[in-house]
């Protein structure tokens, strides 16, 4: 080992945890969060708390193997001050949950920060802890799949950003079996349907539906060739390129509504609505030099919203 890789070793094991009651600032924390980040180490405990820096990348620590592995080496392990991982945080709150009673876990963080994938990393964990049902734990990922596609965006800062707030309650049963799941959404950034932010794109939903729907999808949906520039809802960032392959996307939401027991009408419906709202956005009203009430420049795109929304014009 050459002197630059025991110093960066040395530095990587120092560096993974600051106590609570150390005095520390921002720099020191920018600068122990920087040292483990070079090292592939996106973790650090600080006290109580665990920091995640968003890597924008897969790492070892997140994939699924590596969480299965932390469960058999925590079954059998009773280390006081194990590794800064989001697994850690995951086993102290099911262990106080057998022991004391329901238990909170806070993720929390700036637009980016990797929420949505840290909240989802929990549910594994838990899964895992408890020894779930695999089934059970793949539909609970599916419906954050439901809450990402109608709840998520591209904005300024980030491909994915949540654009609602949201409590996830997990049950367990008498044996610390996950036994069922509640999501409460909050704080939904409605606006955004009728006027994303300029340099942002809708909720992903309304670009994967035009990116990914079917030949008969786009016939009953009244979308014929149509692409996202071609609705005022979608057009702002139609030219925006998304981490997210959208086509690929719509697939995978229509398999995840099924796994939820969503079933095929109720799926078309809501399809018809989501292409409804797209054909609303397209409608212009002519100006009036007199008051009155506003009267269509052209009725073509009203009739198809009404039709796909089951309205008579």
């Amino acid at each position: 080992m050459t002197m630059s890789q025991e110093s960066r070793a040395t530095r990587k094991t120092e560096a993974k945890e600051i106590g609570a009651d150390e005095a520390h600032d921002e720099e020191q924390l920018t600068a122990v969060l920087h040292a483990r980040h070079a090292d592939d180490d996106i973790y650090t405990a600080v006290g109580g708390v665990l920091l995640a820096v968003n890597p924008y990348q897969q790492v070892r620590a997140c994939h699924p193997d590596e969480i299965r592995a932390l469960a058999r080496a925590n079954a059998a392990s009773a280390d006081p001050t194990p590794p800064p991982h989001i697994f850690h945080i995951a086993a102290r709150a099911y262990a106080a949950l057998l022991d004391e009673g329901p238990q909170s876990i806070l993720v929390s963080g700036e637009s980016g920060a990797g929420k949505t994938e840290t909240t989802k990393l929990t549910l594994r964990c838990l899964v895992e802890l408890s020894a779930s049902s695999s089934s059970l734990a793949e539909a609970m990922l599916e419906v954050s799949l439901l809450l990402e596609s109608f709840g998520n965006a591209q904005t300024l800062l980030n491909k994915n950003s949540s654009r609602f707030g949201k409590w996830q309650e997990l049950h367990f049963s008498s044996s610390g079996r996950i036994s069922g799941c509640t999501v409460r959404h909050y704080l939904l950034e409605l606006a955004r349907v009728s006027k994303p932010t300029e340099g942002e794109r809708n909720f992903h939903v309304f670009h994967q539906l035009l990116a990914g729907a079917s030949a008969d999808e786009r016939a009953a949906l009244r979308l014929g060739l149509a692409t996202a520039a071609d609705f005022r809802y979608t057009a702002g960032g139609a030219r925006l390129a998304a981490d997210e392959d959208d086509a690929r996307q719509w697939r995978s939401l229509q398999a995840a509504l099924e796994s939820v027991s969503v079933d095929s009408p109720r799926r078309d419906a809501l399809s018809h609505l989501l292409a409804g709202i797209l054909h609303l956005g397209n409608i212009d009203f002519a100006e009036r030099s007199t008051p009155g009430p506003l009267l269509l420049r052209d009725a073509s795109a009203a009739s198809l919203a009404a039709d796909l929304l089951g309205f008579d014009l």
